[in-house]
């Protein structure tokens, strides 16, 4: 390894948070770098003729015979570049972050390495942001306009709970089965071949025995309940049916397939919903009243429309400090959050059956990345820059959290996750910064009002 080099380094502020290095290399450093890269390579490699475990030095020329020029100055201009630029950097006191790339092509700069003559390199590296507030953060003000309760929301969330408390009885003897009705059915799935003919079962995950169907088209997929309505027990049907192209989780090996139901009714329920009254409210929780009921039916959709309104304020918040702050990001960070962000959505793609495995590697490339990076690149950058200005925000304020509510929260993710093995470190770092972020804003706020 290259010791206690002595060079002079020029630094130079560059464009998006970067600065370029310039490194002038005395030839005894390249001397030595080249020495020592010609002393590694023999005790690593065993060469015809000459023992590794002898003290005996293996002449230049063999080595050079052996290994060949390019690779032993390839070697030389990376040991180099490592520990001058890395020195440069710490003597520079630069807050780095990535890694240092050379402005030259490696393959022109090792046509300029003689060993024992000085070498010049030129590189790029990003440095951590700098955040300018052009105005305060403080005095401002921001406006959230509150959603009004929708009505729909309050009654389907009602009829969901009707339909909790529902009363099934079996049908009358020889009673076809109509809409609303519920029947009690073995069903059996097979996949229907391309010259139409009945193929092999399909998995059971779309059959079973004394399944439960409640007969509302919502509910299924196309084409399986108005094959059901009329139904009687004892009929048998042959229903055929397209699964819809996505689907999620196991069923996604279905999806799109072309299938049909050898389907036998074994019972018909009627199904009768509660009328809405105290009776109802008792039934979900005893001495609970109709009254009691409406109030918390509306407190839980308040709650969700604080919840999109807090969101509502937290962008608006953003909008008002991307006014008041200049800052060039780096592009090293717009990759790691882009990096982030695609393997997010490559995951949610997977649980949500959109795509199998075999398709999302296909789609993890290079390439594919670099257009994703690009898409959201603008997006990032401002998320990027309300990150950085809240964490000074936090800062300057003497924001600090506490660590029994990040403890608590890493408890819940290994409650969620049951035992599976997760990367405590990062996520502790994410619930950090949310906090942080939220606590900032948080404070922001109440120095604007």
């Amino acid at each position: 390894m290259v010791e206690k080099i002595e060079f002079s380094a020029i630094t130079t502020p560059d464009t998006n948070s970067s600065v370029r290095i310039i490194v002038d290399i005395p030839g005894t450093a390249t001397q030595k770098a080249y020495q020592d890269t010609l002393r590694d390579l023999s005790k690593k490699q065993s060469i015809p003729g000459f023992n590794s475990s002898s003290n005996k030095r293996i002449p230049e020329q063999v080595l050079v015979g052996y290994f060949g020029e390019g690779v032993i100055k390839g070697s030389t201009l990376e040991l180099l570049a490592d520990t001058a630029i890395k020195d440069a950097i710490q003597s520079a006191d630069i807050k780095a972050i990535g890694q240092a790339k050379l402005i030259e092509e490696a393959e022109k700069i090792l046509l300029r390495l003689v060993p024992g003559e000085p070498l010049q390199l030129e590189v790029k590296v990003d440095v951590w942001p700098n955040i300018k507030f052009t105005g305060d953060y403080t005095g401002f003000t921001i406006a959230v306009q509150s959603e009004p309760l929708d009505q729909s929301q309050y009654d389907a969330t009602l009829q969901r709970l009707r339909e909790r408390a529902v009363v099934s009885v079996s049908a009358p003897e020889n009673h076809a089965a109509n809409k609303g009705d519920a029947i009690i059915v073995d069903m059996s799935p097979f996949e229907v071949l391309e010259d139409g003919s009945r193929g092999d079962p399909l998995p059971q995950l779309a059959g079973g025995e004394d399944l439960e169907i409640v007969l509302e088209a919502e509910k299924f997929m196309p084409g399986l309940i108005d094959g059901l309505l009329g139904i009687k027990v004892g009929e048998m049907r042959e229903i055929p049916v397209q699964f819809p192209d996505k689907l999620g989780g196991e069923a996604n090996v279905l999806a799109g397939k072309k299938a049909v139901f050898d389907v036998t009714c074994n019972e018909v329920l009627l199904r009768t919903l509660p009328e809405v009254n105290d009776d109802f409210a008792n039934s979900i929780r005893p001495g609970l009243t109709l009254a009691e009921l409406d109030k918390e039916i509306l407190s839980a959709l308040n709650s969700e429309g604080d919840k999109k309104k807090f969101e509502a304020r937290d962008k608006a918040l953003e909008a008002a400090l991307l006014e008041r702050i200049e800052a060039e990001i780096p592009e090293t960070l717009v990759i790691e959050r882009a990096r982030q962000k695609f393997a997010i959505m490559m995951a949610d793609m997977k649980s949500q059956g959109q795509q199998d495995d075999a398709e999302l590697r296909k789609m993890i490339t290079p390439e594919n990345f670099n257009k994703y990076k690009e898409v959201v690149r603008e997006s990032t950058t401002k998320q990027l820059k309300v990150s950085l200005a809240l964490s000074m925000i936090a800062e300057k304020e003497g924001i600090e959290l506490d660590q029994g509510e990040i403890e608590d929260q890493l408890e819940l993710i290994r409650a969620e996750v049951k035992g599976e093995e997760f990367d405590e470190a990062v996520a502790k770092e994410r619930i950090e910064a949310t906090l942080q972020k939220n606590k900032a804003s948080f404070s922001c706020l109440l120095l604007t009002l």
